[in-house]
């Protein structure tokens, strides 16, 4: 009787770990041939919930010829309903068990559906060891002639957790991941507004100084004129600004004049103290919320960029992209508690272990969308109506070149990109083959999940390999730690420091954080003259993000090359 391959892996999957006290083979066929014939069993009579399936090993490899062996043995004993001359049973459980053979529940308690094997009715009782397991642990396998009850799970596993009910939630329904999952959103569209907001403040406060907002400029100038009358020596260079005899309104004149992009030399917004006290004043008042009519809590939520960069009299935007690219690492740590139980959840591997291309991938995902993401929003906001108007007026269509609300990447940002993220595919088809022979890869690569797979992306993905390969698989994601960012992957090599993995987590550190200061030295002390000159000749502030250089993408390539050939070279 031919068992499906779904039947085969749940099998291999329970049993392959497991070692007969007695050291008799016929005790471990028994464990298969129980296991498959209640994993065949009606699913309505008998709500096993198995763990997940391992695939078989390839044959010629270590433990090809174990697989095949059991294969043959399961199919027979399930067709015929019996092995080595005793009779299937209809129900059974694997528990750890004392010397004393009593259950031991230390660990987990024993579920109601198995609470049978404490009545000493098992019909046949047999004993195993764990492969690898340091503690020596020992396992009973309790067989039973009777029916499971209506709803209960055939098979019950203390080892790998099948027929086991699920964990109850916690009454809490909101867990520590959720509170940092929501706090890292509205962390995230909190900046996002931030910066959208400041961006529009640059604009309206210079159209309050050009006088293009009828409105609210004179406001403005009355405001602008009683502060020099107030403080004159702050205005007392106004005339270098522009005004000019026989004008009495000094302040009223001059304002226009100061955002006036120079012809030659350098603008008045930076020499004369007249213009930077007339700019602060109009940034103040655009970031007041009054225009925008919205009330001074909003404009302070929003527009706290603004305040900030006053104290010094330049703009800075390294607080929203700090608070961005943090929002953006919080996510991934909510992500990692939530599914992991670690804060470096995210960077674990399906082998349990901190996975150097995961982080990698991680970092300059954090580091570069978050810049991305806050040079984007704030030209968004000192564009956004220079954008409508050039689309309401067809005469104006080629200012929509210059006026690019997205930055374009630098082709090293790009690079640096592809390579982090072509290496971990890379590394997961040579990790594939590592400890096996050429006719295991050969029929590796074809087996079921291959087959069914037509793109052949399932080819770069790590998957969890059986005793067939040499690759480290730890049993709970607890076990993972960062000091696997400089171990080997293999069993050999697991306790081993990889120089080449300890060269590449160095220099990616040193290009993330070089790039990252390069970043915020872009948007950090952006002088008012620049801001103005920006909006005078149409164009975005930042066009782009700043290029590293062809070093930075010659030390990355070099870095991931290294890594690379010293793992294949290891195969």
């Amino acid at each position: 009787m031919a068992l499906s391959q779904q039947t085969l892996r749940i099998v291999w999957g329970e049993a392959r770990r497991l070692i007969p006290t007695d050291g008799a083979d016929n005790t471990k066929a028994r464990l298969q041939a129980v296991i498959a014939a209640l994993a065949t069993r009606d699913s309505s009579a008998a709500a096993a919930n198995f763990a997940a399936p391992v695939p078989l090993p390839p044959v010629g490899s270590p433990s090809g010829a174990a697989a095949a062996q059991m294969v043959a043995s399961v199919e027979s004993a399930v067709e015929f309903g019996q092995q080595g001359g005793r009779a299937l049973p209809k129900r059974a459980v694997l528990w750890e068990t004392a010397k004393t053979g009593e259950p031991v529940e230390t660990q987990r308690s024993l579920p109601p559906s198995a609470a049978w094997i404490k009545d000493a009715t098992a019909a046949h009782t047999s004993t195993f060891g764990v492969d690898g397991d340091a503690t020596h642990r020992i396992f009973t396998l309790f067989e039973s002639d009777a029916e499971p009850k209506r709803g209960d799970p055939a098979f019950v596993s203390g080892l790998t957790g099948s027929g086991l009910p699920s964990p109850r939630r916690s009454g809490h329904p909101v867990s520590v991941p959720w509170i940092l999952g929501i706090v890292a959103g509205v962390l995230f569209f909190w900046m996002l507004a931030s910066l959208s907001w400041t961006g529009h403040s640059v604009k309206q406060a210079r159209d309050l100084m050009a006088g293009t907002l009828p409105v609210v400029t004179g406001a403005y100038l009355e405001k602008l004129d009683a502060g020099c009358k107030a403080n004159g020596n702050v205005c007392n260079d106004a005339f270098d600004a522009g005004a000019t005899s026989p004008q009495t309104d000094k302040a009223t004149y001059a304002a226009a004049t100061c955002i006036k992009t120079p012809e030659s030399g350098d603008s008045p917004l930076h020499t004369s103290a007249f213009c930077q006290y007339a700019w602060s004043l109009a940034l103040t008042a655009a970031n007041s919320g009054n225009l925008a009519g919205v009330g001074t809590v909003l404009s302070a939520v929003l527009g706290w960029p603004v305040g900030i960069s006053q104290r010094t009299g330049t703009l800075s935007l390294a607080f929203p992209m700090a608070g961005l690219i943090a929002s953006i690492a919080l996510l991934g740590i909510a992500l990692g508690l939530g599914t992991q139980g670690n804060i470096f959840g995210v960077w674990i591997s399906p082998q349990k272990r901190i996975s150097l291309a995961r982080m990698q991938v991680s970092l300059w995902t954090v580091v570069v969308l978050g810049a991305y993401a806050t040079v984007a929003l704030f030209n968004s906001g000192m564009l956004a109506e220079l954008i409508q108007a050039a689309q309401q007026n067809g005469n104006r269509q080629s200012l929509l070149e210059t006026l690019v609300t997205f930055p374009t990447m630098p082709a090293a940002i790009l690079t640096a990109l592809g390579i982090a993220v072509v290496s971990p595919m890379v590394s997961a088809l040579i990790k594939g083959d590592v400890g096996s022979t050429a006719s295991d890869i050969a029929i590796g690569l074809a087996d079921d999940s291959q087959i069914k797979d037509n793109s052949g992306v399932g080819r770069f993905i790590d998957q969890v390999k059986g005793d067939g390969s040499n690759l480290e698989v730890r049993d709970a994601p607890e076990k993972a730690s960062l000091a696997d960012l400089f171990l080997g992957e293999t069993n050999d090599s697991k306790n081993l420091v990889d120089v080449s993995r300890l060269q590449n987590v160095l220099i990616t550190l040193i290009l993330v954080c070089g790039y990252g200061t390069l970043l915020f030295d872009m948007v950090r002390d952006i002088a008012p003259e620049t801001l103005v000159g920006a909006l005078n000749s149409s164009k975005s502030l930042f066009p782009t993000l700043p290029s590293p250089g062809a070093v930075f993408t010659t030390l990355l390539a070099a870095s991931h090359g290294t890594y690379l050939v010293s793992k294949a070279a290891a195969k």
